[in-house]
């Protein structure tokens, strides 16, 4: 947990885990890439990076505080040009999507935000450790069975749609 490009010698583990034959990864909020960092995580074959999302425009800004959406749709966009200067597969681009129960009215714009990002696999999940009592009514975990039902359908329409455009969904 926490920021991986805060830590001093990121790349120097990236560079021992690959050599000892490890597929590698990590997650981030974007907000430490810049190009050439973005290059050398390409030409140090980092195998997956994820991008952690809570929202599909400036509600991932306000939720998840000191990101920026327009930031990590960049950094995607980056990584791409880099992956082509080094004719290069890696890293897959991958998209965490927290969803939120505040966010359920959103959940139909994922398709369409989805399509132009490139993302190779999206995985949306639900807050399921609930840490102070603020975020309670963050939880979807408490939506009753009728109300998890609706939205298991919510996500299969949304998992199909984003299919046809190109994005692989999973929930």
């Amino acid at each position: 947990w926490g920021e991986p490009f805060l830590h001093p010698q990121f790349f120097e583990l990236l560079q021992i885990a690959k050599k000892a034959g490890c597929m590698t990864g990590t997650t981030t909020n974007g907000t430490l890439l810049d190009r050439e960092i973005i290059e050398k995580l390409v030409y140090c074959e980092l195998d997956v990076i994820g991008f952690s999302l809570a929202g599909v425009d400036q509600k991932n800004d306000r939720i998840r505080k000191g990101t920026s959406i327009k930031k990590i749709l960049e950094c995607m966009e980056e990584i791409h040009r880099a992956k082509q200067k080094f004719v290069s597969d890696t890293p897959a681009i991958h998209i965490a999507y927290m969803l939120l129960r505040s966010g359920l009215d959103e959940l139909e714009k994922l398709p369409e935000f989805l399509s132009p990002t490139g993302a190779d696999q999206t995985v949306v999940s639900s807050l399921s450790f609930v840490a102070s009592p603020a975020m309670e009514s963050e939880s979807i975990l408490s939506i009753g069975e009728k109300g998890y039902s609706e939205l298991k359908q919510r996500l299969i329409h949304i998992r199909d749609d984003s299919a046809k455009k190109g994005a692989e969904v999973h929930f």
